[in-house]
C-alpha cells in the first residue's frame, strides 16, 4: 500500500521530486485500517520536503531510513508512533483498528452492558437520555418509551455501544421461555475463571454461593420442551441461591445456552381455500370438476387445530390463491387495527417476542388470541432455535 508523492519545483535537478513510502502486508491481512495512516504519512512527509528538503538533500537524505526502521518497529509493536524530526517538526501516526459493522437491533431485543460504563456529560443526547434505562431488562421499545425518544435513534444509539464492545443484545427474558444447552458447555466445563464469574453473577445476596456442580446441573437442565418456568418448579429449593434471570442472561451472552423461538403461521381453512379457487376458475372448469373439488374441500372443512411443527421438517410452500386471498376472510372478522396487524405477522417470519412487543401485549394475551383464532383458521407453530451471537 503505497501513496506516491509529485512535488514540481525549479529547485529540483528534473524541476520535480517524486518519493514513495509503501507499507507492505500479508496477503491475507485487512489493511482498511491503515488507508488512513498512509494517507497522513504521506501529507506529513510532503510538508517536510515542501519546507525543508529534507530528502532531496544528501546531507539530510539518511534522516529518511531512521524514520523508517521506527515507523515499522513502533506501528507492529504498539499500533503508534512518535517521532522528532527536529526542533519544530514531530510525526505523530496511529492506527485506529476498524471493527465489522454492528448487527441490526430490533425493538424487540434488550442491551446488556458488559463493560464498566458511565455517563459522560460529552455523549450523544439520546445516548444520555437513554443510558439509565439499559439495566438488561428493558428492552429497546421499552427504553424508547421511558426515555421519550424515537425508537429509530435508540436503536442508532445502541448499535454504536456494541459497534465499541461496550453492549450484547440478548432476548426478553420471561418464565415462558424455552432454551437449549449448546456444545458450548465443554467450555464450562473446562474453563475455571468462566465459572467464577459465572458464580458471582447469578449468586443471590445472603445465600450460600452454589457449586459447579450445581451451575453444571441447571445448565445441562434446559431441553428442547422445558420452559424456564417448568425448569425451576422440578428444581425448586436447590437453586434457591441462583438468580435464574441472571443465570440465563450470562449463558446466553457467553452461547452456553440459545433461546427457541416460536413462529406462528395462519393458514385458513381448505374449505375457503377451494372456495377462492373455484370462484377464480369458474369461467375454464366444468360443473362436474367444480362439483368433485368442493366435495373433496368439505371433507377438511371442519379440520381446525393449533399444530406445532418440527423445526427438522421441511416446509415447502403449495400452490394456491395468492396471499391477499387467503386472508381476506380472517381479516373480515376481525376489524380492530392491532387484529389486522397481528395477523399480518402470523406468516412464520416473526416469533412471539416481536409479536408481543409490537402490538403490547403479553404472551398469555398472544396465545388466548391464537386459541381464538384457531377455531376460524389452522394455526402452526414452528419451533426455531435463534442464531448464537
Amino acid at each position: 500500500m503505497n501513496y506516491p508523492i509529485h512535488i514540481p519545483g525549479p529547485q529540483y535537478e528534473r524541476n520535480a521530486f517524486f518519493f514513495n513510502l509503501s507499507f507492505v502486508f500479508e496477503r491475507d491481512a485487512d489493511t482498511s485500517c491503515y488507508e488512513l495512516v498512509v494517507r497522513k504519512l504521506a501529507r506529513i512527509l510532503r510538508s517536510l520536503e515542501q519546507e525543508s528538503l529534507l530528502f532531496s538533500t544528501a546531507s539530510t537524505r539518511p534522516i529518511m531510513l531512521k524514520i523508517m526502521e521506527q515507523l515499522h518497529e513502533e506501528l507492529n509493536e504498539y499500533h503508534e508512533s512518535q517521532i522528532s524530526i527536529d526542533a519544530s517538526n514531530i510525526i505523530n501516526i496511529k492506527v485506529f483498528e476498524r471493527f465489522p459493522d454492528p448487527p441490526e437491533v430490533y425493538d424487540f431485543q434488550v442491551p446488556l452492558i458488559v463493560t464498566k460504563l458511565e455517563s459522560d456529560k460529552y455523549w450523544d443526547i439520546t445516548l444520555q437520555a437513554i443510558f439509565p434505562f439499559i439495566n438488561g431488562v428493558n428492552s429497546i421499545k421499552r427504553i424508547a418509551q421511558l426515555s421519550n425518544a424515537k425508537s429509530s435513534l435508540v436503536r442508532l444509539a445502541i448499535r454504536h455501544l456494541i459497534y465499541y464492545g461496550c453492549v450484547k443484545m440478548v432476548d426478553i427474558f420471561q418464565f415462558s421461555n424455552i432454551y437449549i444447552v449448546t456444545p458450548q458447555v465443554r467450555r464450562f466445563m473446562q474453563d475455571v475463571s468462566l465459572r467464577e464469574r459465572c458464580r458471582a453473577f447469578v449468586s443471590i445476596p445472603g445465600v450460600a454461593t452454589p457449586s459447579d456442580e450445581l451451575l453444571l446441573q441447571l445448565l445441562c437442565s434446559f431441553t428442547y420442551d422445558t420452559p424456564v418456568s417448568k425448569l425451576m418448579d422440578s428444581k425448586g429449593s436447590t437453586i434457591a441461591s441462583i438468580d435464574i434471570r441472571r443465570f440465563v442472561v450470562f449463558a446466553v451472552v457467553h452461547g452456553l445456552l440459545q433461546r427457541i423461538h416460536t413462529y406462528p403461521i395462519l393458514v385458513p381453512k381448505f374449505g375457503e381455500s377451494s372456495q377462492n379457487n373455484t370462484k377464480s376458475s369458474s369461467n375454464s372448469n366444468n360443473n362436474n370438476n367444480n362439483n368433485s373439488s368442493s366435495s373433496n374441500s368439505n371433507n377438511h372443512a371442519g379440520k381446525s387445530s393449533i399444530g406445532i411443527l418440527d423445526q427438522r421438517r421441511p416446509m415447502t410452500p403449495t400452490a394456491g390463491p395468492p396471499t391477499s386471498a387467503l386472508f381476506a376472510g380472517a381479516f373480515a372478522k376481525g376489524t380492530e387495527p392491532w387484529r389486522m396487524i397481528m395477523r399480518t405477522m402470523l406468516t412464520g417470519e416473526h416469533h412471539y417476542d416481536e409479536i408481543c412487543t409490537r402490538l403490547d401485549m403479553s404472551v398469555v394475551r398472544l396465545e388466548e388470541e391464537l386459541k381464538e383464532l384457531g377455531k376460524e383458521c389452522t394455526i402452526h407453530k414452528i419451533m426455531k432455535a435463534a442464531p448464537i451471537s
